[in-house]
């Protein structure tokens, strides 16, 4: 009898296994989709139904779908509106238990929409009767038409907060920025690629001999108040504004925007007086010059576009008599806020409502951003901005489905956002924004003033685990203060960023002279807590609270996860929820005593970081809360925004979020999706701004009002 090596032996045996179950291994799903309505018009729902897509083997378990008009949805059945007309690529993948993926990719074509031939609400002409109706003149002798909006329109949108100001420069929370920037415009603003592009300043010069930016103003725009004041805006305004937030008695944290301005510093510090500083002229009415003493990339960006301007002859009385320090306040004091936005303040009852109405003279047209309809231009929208303040996410989830809001959003509570992405009665929208939210300690507090300590804390929390258990899926791990969006994103953030090692955690305790109970086989016993002795005897106790606004139910659900697991590796934390106003102005900003804390940001476009981690933004001088001090991170800083080219400046960011990673300067924790939730017929919702889920608001409308109509004169 012939044989066989062993290894040619065990081979033939494997072989005939692999063989044998050849039948057992996973079958890759199929991806396929229908688009209903087929032809698809601008502006109206269409249906994306993933149904026919199969999994032999098993079930699929995520959905998801990539729009040409940078929408991503998820779900197996989605509908999405249109903006424009044109040829969208749809791409559909599945990824079935076994995570296995498919694709499927169609062009759907979205045709313009049509002239909606209705009257509006409230017009005393018609299309179909009147003077100039049929058994009137004959239609052939109308003179002209043209295109208005139905009318009617209201919006009620659950505030988490009320606004404490309005004013530019003034405002720090989410719910009050978002408002303010309904009510003024700034001279440029962003789009949502984060470009720089013209607003009421039609256009800008840049000398980088003479390191001067001239802005030429549009000429005729008007403030709320015209039709009592008659001013529109001219250089003035803006000479204005900048005093206002140059004043050595401004009372805002966003100085650091201007300092760079020619004698902008001897003037906030009172070594000069003489106003205009010599970095600012008007060098007519509408043309406004700005000299700097540096380059500084951020000052269109910050200083620019992320600010409205506000009329002289409005508040500038009111800060002479009253002194500048009440731009945090002016609006209660002086009874009125009046911008140049696209909606004026009609109404603001304390702890109920922010009422905004339309301005009909808004320098873009009285209806927001132009659609073409038959050659001429219309403007949708909404009449009636309504910001009912609800604190408790509770009460807003029941004002929802009673009927007494419109829109909710759902950012800070991801439940919430499930039960109404399965209810029918709803239409529900997520997409990606630029926000993390991060854990950070007081530095001031000798418990935490070790990197190792720091390290060990975030070391002691499976962040991977709470993203997964609170975001389920609408959002991801962060590693560090940048974006995917934005240009200075590192991948290699992910590798230095401390991951889950309880193992580490105890090394770096030990290693920064700190000790616990231990069990015989090393573990930590239960319910122990790091001590260590300081030289005059005193023992320090690793407890502290883990505070969080509310009612943002998301940073709740870390809080408490964090607390397990920090007390599983001997740190006693206590949860402690605030109100939101209460959590950043006068908890985090002001009184210095906070000790741990949840909190996020609103990115911006841009990766300066000077007004929250360079001493000098120390609060109460800027967002630096925690006391963060690292004299190479302000050096860096201070030198990056003199790069006014991103490729150059790129390397030097990427440097800076390394140092600010490797030294802890926060524990970062996630990106979650910006989600929210509204009636059905909301429309213009096709496209959404990374920077604020209402940065398109002035396109919205309800289906059937707020459309074009056409009108006979």
């Amino acid at each position: 009898m012939k044989r066989y090596p062993l290894w040619l032996a065990m081979s033939l045996m494997l072989l005939v296994t692999l063989w044998g179950c050849g039948g057992a291994q996973n079958q890759n799903p199929t991806a396929q989709f229908n688009v209903q309505p087929a032809a698809a018009v601008a502006g109206t729902a269409v249906t994306l139904d993933a149904a026919a897509s199969k999994d032999p083997d098993g079930k699929i378990n995520k959905y998801e779908w990539t729009l040409a008009d940078g929408t991503k949805l998820s779900g197996a059945k989605v509908n999405h509106t249109f903006a424009a007309a044109g040829s969208f690529e749809v791409t559909l993948t599945v990824t079935d238990d076994k995570n296995a993926t498919a694709t499927a990719k169609q062009t759907v074509q979205v045709a313009a929409a049509p002239v909606v031939d209705n009257t509006p609400d409230d017009s005393n002409t018609s299309n179909n009767g009147g003077d100039n109706a049929a058994g009137g003149d004959d239609a052939a002798t109308v003179l002209a038409h043209h295109i208005e909006m139905s009318k009617g329109t209201t919006i009620r949108i659950a505030a988490g907060s009320e606004p404490r100001y309005l004013t530019p420069n003034g405002t720090e929370g989410t719910w009050e920025s978002q408002i303010s920037g309904l009510i003024f415009d700034g001279l440029v603003e962003p789009t949502d690629r984060f470009e720089t592009i013209p607003a009421m300043a039609h256009s800008w010069e840049w000398d980088p001999e003479n390191l001067t930016y001239t802005l030429h103003l549009r000429e005729g725009i008007k403030f709320h108040d015209f039709a009592e004041a008659g001013e529109t805006l001219d250089c003035g305004d803006v000479m204005f504004s900048f005093k206002a937030w140059i004043h050595p008695d401004y009372p805002g944290v966003r100085f650091s925007n201007y300092e760079n301005i020619v004698g902008a510093q001897a003037y906030r510090e009172g070594t000069s007086t003489e106003w205009p500083i010599p970095g600012l002229t008007c060098v007519d009415d509408l043309t406004f010059k700005v000299q700097l003493d540096s380059v500084q990339r951020t000052f269109l960006p910050y200083a620019v576009s992320a600010v409205g301007i506000m009329p002289q002859h409005v508040y500038e009385p009111y800060f002479e008599e009253h002194g500048y320090d009440q731009l945090k306040g002016v609006d209660t004091g002086l009874g009125k806020t009046i911008g140049s936005g696209p909606y004026q303040l009609a109404e603001w009852s304390a702890s109920q409502f922010v009422k905004l109405e339309r301005f009909d003279d808004y320098w873009r047209g009285a209806w927001g951003r132009g659609i073409e309809v038959e050659d001429q231009v219309a403007f949708p929208g909404i009449d009636e901005v309504y910001w009912v303040v609800m604190p408790d996410t509770d009460q807003q989830y029941a004002a929802l489905l009673a009927g007494e809001i419109d829109v909710l959003d759902t950012r800070s509570n991801v439940d919430q956002y499930f039960q109404l992405k399965d209810n029918p009665n709803f239409a529900t929208f997520v997409y990606s924004q630029l926000t993390y939210d991060y854990w950070h300690w007081n530095l001031r507090n000798e418990l935490f003033q070790d990197v190792n300590v720091r390290k060990a804390m975030c070391s002691a929390l499976d962040r991977q685990q709470m993203v997964d258990n609170v975001l389920r899926g609408l959002g991801e791990l962060t590693n560090g203060p940048s974006h995917p969006l934005r240009w200075d994103w590192d991948d290699s953030l992910n590798e230095i960023h401390p991951g889950y090692d309880p193992e580490e955690a105890v090394r770096l305790m030990e290693e920064a002279g700190w000790t616990i109970e231990k069990n015989d086989d090393g573990s930590i016993k239960k319910d122990a807590v790091w001590t260590k002795t300081k030289e005059d005897g005193t023992v320090l106790r690793m407890e502290f609270e883990i505070a969080h606004n509310t009612p943002n139910q998301r940073r709740q659900d870390f809080a408490v996860i964090m607390q397990q697991q920090l007390s599983k590796a001997g740190f006693r934390g206590t949860v402690k929820g605030m109100e939101t106003n209460a959590f950043y102005n006068d908890y985090l900003q002001g009184s210095n005593a906070f000790q741990t804390a949840i909190a996020g940001w609103r990115m911006g476009t841009d990766p300066d970081g000077t007004s929250l981690w360079h001493t000098d933004s120390l609060d109460p001088n800027g967002f630096n809360w925690h006391a963060y001090s690292n004299p190479e991170v302000d050096r860096l800083l201070e030198e990056g925004l003199q790069l006014a080219e991103i490729d150059e400046a790129r390397p030097l960011y990427q440097q800076i979020n390394r140092m600010l990673v490797e030294t802890m300067g926060y524990c970062w924790l996630a990106f979650p999706s910006a989600t929210f939730a509204a009636k059905p017929g909301l429309m213009g919702t096709g496209q959404w701004s990374p920077l604020s889920p209402y940065s398109h608001l002035t396109e919205w409308y309800w289906e059937g009002k707020g459309v074009p109509v056409t009108v006979m004169e």
